[in-house]
């Protein structure tokens, strides 16, 4: 490294200049199969670079050294603060050197910075419009073949959870409307009940009333810690369960260029016949009462469905197909 440019040896055979700007806060000298490298401790500011030859002809001829022999060729690297000029052959004596002088004159002329900026702009924008298809694509697969409205990605809840089982009735009733997903979410708070046994006791019957009415649930499920433990003490409650719930098998995502991902599943307690443990109904049923409740129709809706479908546990695809042709109507081609 030199304060200003060096004079130069007239023994060195060839000599070019170039200049030089790093482009990382780490610059590297490195030999060609990488196995040295020194460090040069290079501030970010432009450079003139001057590299020097003595024996390349020689050195070509040999290929290789050994450890005691002697020396061929010797090459010189010297750095110096300088703006940007063209690159300057200074000497040329070897064969060598005029064959890769020959061969670069003749390479098109490097794009001037303006050019470069553009060019990688361009391929800036066509790398984000890329992963922007690669996630909607994946988006589109989760969302079961077509992309979710705004309202379906802000909903929230169990919105996906649901989708496993049926992305169809998910889409149907983001565009029912508010009425039809009002209806919906009574139609599963009461349907999740029934299966649990609950809609003969007095307090579950009186919040499945409220919520029939789009009236304030009355206690105990205006407090859900007090709910779950009024469920746990009151004898008339009635210990069913059933096997969980089991979504339909999918084929793992491939993406736009035939990778392959598993989506994960969540299984929960030991396995039966359904590939899921018994679970308690009544516990699942209570929370679809409170989903229903929900101010947002859309949400109350989605999540309600879901607490019932774990209510019905392995025979949820009946509840569905009540929710479907009660409410929404079937998807096309349905039988």
């Amino acid at each position: 490294m030199h304060d200003e440019a060096p004079p130069v040896d007239p023994s060195w055979e060839d000599v070019v200049e170039v200049s030089f700007r790093p482009v990382s806060r780490r610059t590297r000298l490195v030999l060609r199969a990488g196995e040295s490298a020194w460090d040069l401790g290079l501030a970010p500011a432009d450079y003139r670079v001057r590299y020097c030859a003595r024996g390349m002809d020689k050195g070509s001829r040999l290929d290789a050294r050994g450890d005691k022999e002697p020396r061929a060729d010797s090459y010189l690297l010297q750095f110096w603060p300088g703006p940007p000029r063209p690159d300057q052959v200074v000497r040329q004596t070897s064969r060598i050197a005029a064959c890769r002088h020959r061969f670069a004159r003749e390479l098109p002329p490097p794009p001037v910075p303006e050019e470069r900026a553009e060019r990688e702009r361009l391929a800036r924008e066509a790398e984000e419009r890329a992963a922007e298809e690669r996630r909607l694509h994946h988006e589109r697969w989760e969302w079961g073949g077509r992309l979710p409205s705004g309202r379906l990605r802000a909903v929230g809840g169990n919105v996906r959870g649901l989708l496993r089982f049926d992305s169809d009735l998910v889409h149907a009733l983001d565009a029912a409307g508010p009425d039809v997903q009002r209806t919906t979410a009574v139609l599963a708070a009461h349907r999740a009940c029934e299966a649990a046994g609950l809609t003969d006791v007095p307090w579950v019957a009186r919040a499945l009333t409220a919520v029939s009415l789009g009236r304030p649930l009355p206690p105990p499920f205006d407090d859900p810690a007090l709910m779950r433990e009024t469920l746990r003490r009151d004898p008339r409650v009635p210990d069913r369960s059933v096997l969980g719930a089991v979504p339909p098998e999918r084929p793992p995502y491939r993406s736009p260029g035939g990778g392959e991902y598993d989506t994960p599943v969540f299984v929960h307690g030991t396995t039966g016949p359904s590939g899921r443990g018994p679970i308690s109904q009544p516990h699942f049923a209570l929370p679809a009462v409170l989903a229903a409740a929900d101010p947002a129709p859309l949400r109350a809706a989605l999540d309600a469905v879901w607490h019932a479908v774990h209510t019905y546990g392995e025979h949820y695809p009946r509840l569905l197909a009540e929710v479907r042709s009660g409410c929404v109507g079937p998807p096309p081609g349905d039988g």
